[in-house]
């Protein structure tokens, strides 16, 4: 009969599953090997519904036995699952001789996370050695997840104002499922929230913050007891068995083993212990309804203990030593009728309510890059920046500064400038405003004039300064737009913007003196010259015709046709010599000695 064990151990290899027998699962038909298909349940998670079906294919013999009957007894599943079986008009028991396949579907809500080592409980007939041998139990099991949490895809729970930004960022949270009982808001920034609508949230720090979300329809929790272990202290002396008293053959010594019953139907059985008078502990994970009632029977072996003694099938069927109904608080050594005492544990736990809604979004807060530095080259009128790494643009009065984007800008005015540096998530850092002063190159230069009074002036724009200078040296004081000299000289002025540009006029010849009036109004320079003579003059007169005399009063040249007010005069063609430059104004004709050297 040893054969009989190794069949039975054959079996465990073979199945792993949960089962039950009714139009509720549906047999999947391709697969044709003994098994249980998927070997492995998929992952479930907390408060989502959850249903699998499971296929199992029977054998049909193993190892010179027949089986002719499997009877799922019970499935330990997490707590919130429950199992039907396709047969459970015929109570879950299987005949592989009429049919090799069957179903069970596994349905509910988890209601706690954890790994799980699901153990399925089944009893087996079978017919070995022209011997029945009925109710041999047979445990096994299979592996389940249960995730804490799985909000899915998208979020159903809330929407937000914003869900990325520079820190810091406020955003609005609204809630997409009001009028549930409770809610629990955290959002990652060390705050938390039981408002159906939160208040707006700070994030104050560059970072992810996960935002989760919960919503309960209850708070109702779930009372939970297992029963995890049981054992047989002992089966008295006083115990004579039936029908044969202390049954010599197999020692004198009793097989126990014990049913657990739900409501008077039996859910578990255990394995016997052979020639064994106790203690003898079983573990198990057999979730308890409080609202129903549990009953240990404990039963000694002799048809079940066969396949280890053939001897013991002259004992008959299992003998019933005594019985215990559970107590939920657990017991230690308690009598199970007249001539055993068992005890087993039961651990409680309280589950809190799962939410009935449940989401989890990100928000993303991001950092600024460094400030930029910023400089100006006020002979190119370059600013330019040391953060070419980022995206840029340029300020000009605080006025964006359409299409300067570049590390480096050349400016067209004076103002005020500034640049912001722009990192790849849209975050921008000001550089320190700076002044720079533009100074055009082709600003025209000031004139000098004299007016009747022999004083020289200039004109130019409100707010501009003066400076008079001497020879190129600037006079102390002279600082107004009018300037009487207080001698004779080669007179200059510079004229100042309110940007600090300045502009330096020609030199005007001035001679000291009412009688040099006409060398006062009119100047020609350099004198002497290698050929170029620039004629500088007054307003108070007109220049019509310039004439070039020798020293023996012929005419050498005559020029009308001139553009600038102040003419420059290309006098190469002459011979190096002394001549007489002669200008015929409305004053009348003014004359000047001149030098033309090589």
């Amino acid at each position: 009969m040893k054969s009989i064990y190794s069949f039975l151990f054959s079996l465990l290899l073979i199945f792993s599953f949960n089962t039950s027998y009714n139009q509720v699962c549906t047999i999947d038909y391709s697969y044709t090997q003994p098994g249980i298909y998927p070997d492995t349940l998929p992952t479930g998670y907390v408060s989502n519904a959850y249903s699998e079906d499971v296929t199992f294919v029977m054998i049909l013999d193993t190892m010179g036995a027949t089986i002719t009957n499997f009877q799922i007894v019970n499935i330990a599943l997490p707590v919130g699952l429950s199992w039907q079986c396709d047969n459970s008009a015929g109570g879950c028991n299987y005949n592989p001789q009429s049919n090799i396949y069957g179903c069970i579907n596994i349905y509910g809500t988890p209601l706690l996370a954890g790994n799980y080592d699901v153990e399925v409980s089944i009893l087996c007939d079978v017919i070995a050695s022209g011997q029945t041998i009925n109710n041999i139990p047979i445990s096994f099991y299979i592996f389940m997840e249960v995730g804490s949490s799985n909000p899915g895809s998208g979020n159903s729970g809330f929407s937000m104002s914003t869900s990325s930004g520079c820190f810091p960022v406020s955003i609005d949270f609204t809630n997409n499922n009001p009028g549930l009982f409770a809610y629990n808001w955290d959002f990652s920034n060390g705050n938390t929230s039981n408002q159906e609508n939160p208040p707006s949230q700070d994030f104050n720090s560059p970072g992810q913050y996960i935002i989760y979300y919960e919503g309960y329809n209850n708070l109702d929790t779930v009372d939970v007891y297992t029963l995890t272990s049981v054992t047989i202290e002992d089966v008295t002396e006083d115990w004579t068995g039936a029908p044969w008293g202390w049954e010599l053959f197999n020692g004198n010594q009793p097989d126990p083993y014990f049913i657990l019953y739900e409501n008077g139907n039996l859910i578990y059985q255990s394995n016997y212990e052979y020639n064994n008078s106790g203690p003898i502990t079983w573990t198990m994970n057999i979730n308890l309804d409080p609202t129903k009632t549990y009953e240990i029977s404990v039963y000694d072996a002799d048809e079940s203990a066969a396949q280890d003694d053939v001897a013991e099938f002259t004992y008959g069927g299992d003998d019933f030593i005594g019985a215990h109904n559970i107590n939920f608080n657990g017991c230690s050594n308690c009598s199970a009728g007249n001539f055993s005492d068992i005890s087993y544990t039961i651990d409680y736990l309280q589950i809190l309510p799962s939410p009935s809604v449940q989401s989890i979004d990100t928000i993303e807060v991001f950092d600024y890059p460094g400030k930029p530095n910023i400089n100006y080259n006020s002979s190119q009128y370059v600013l330019s920046t040391d953060s070419a790494q980022y995206g840029l643009q340029w300020y000009a009065n605080d006025t964006i500064m359409s299409g300067h984007t570049s590390a480096t800008d050349t400016i067209t005015s004076s103002g005020y400038y500034h640049v912001i540096a722009f990192n790849n998530f849209g975050c921008g850092a000001s550089s320190d405003t700076i002044f720079a002063a533009y100074c055009d190159t082709n600003f025209p230069l000031p004139t000098i004039d004299i007016n009747p009074s022999l004083e020289l002036f200039t004109n130019s724009l409100n707010g501009w300064q003066y400076q008079w200078n001497n020879n190129n040296v600037p006079i102390s004081g002279a600082d107004s737009n009018v300037y009487f000299p207080s001698g004779s000289g080669n007179y200059t002025v510079t004229i100042i913007n309110p940007d600090s540009c300045t502009y330096t006029s020609l030199n005007y010849v001035y001679t000291v003196g009412l009688d040099n009036f006409n060398d006062n109004i009119w100047s020609v320079y350099p004198n002497p010259s290698k050929g170029f003579i620039t004629i500088s003059h007054s307003s108070l007169i007109s220049i019509n015709e310039i004439y070039i005399h020798n020293l023996i009063g012929e005419k050498t040249t005559t020029i009308r046709d001139f553009k600038s007010a102040n003419p420059v005069l290309n006098l190469k063609a002459l011979s190096p010599g002394i001549y007489l430059l002669s200008i015929n104004t409305n004053k009348g004709i003014l004359t000047k000695k001149i030098t033309l050297g090589n």
